[in-house]
């Protein structure tokens, strides 16, 4: 069964320790002074995708 085009899947969130995945990938990426926008080119994917992480 696949989901509709578009639709999110929405998890809960993962921890590493006392901190979700999602907000250490965003406390790390402000530490390094970096956007999303700078950060996703870096990583060579689209700006929503870490926007969905954090």
């Amino acid at each position: 069964m696949s989901m509709p085009r578009g639709s999110k899947l929405k998890l809960p969130p993962l921890y590493l320790g006392k901190e979700t995945i999602g907000k250490r990938i965003a406390r790390l990426r402000k530490e390094r002074g970096y956007t999303q926008i700078e950060l996703a080119e870096k990583m060579n994917i689209i700006q929503t995708l870490i926007s969905d992480y954090e």
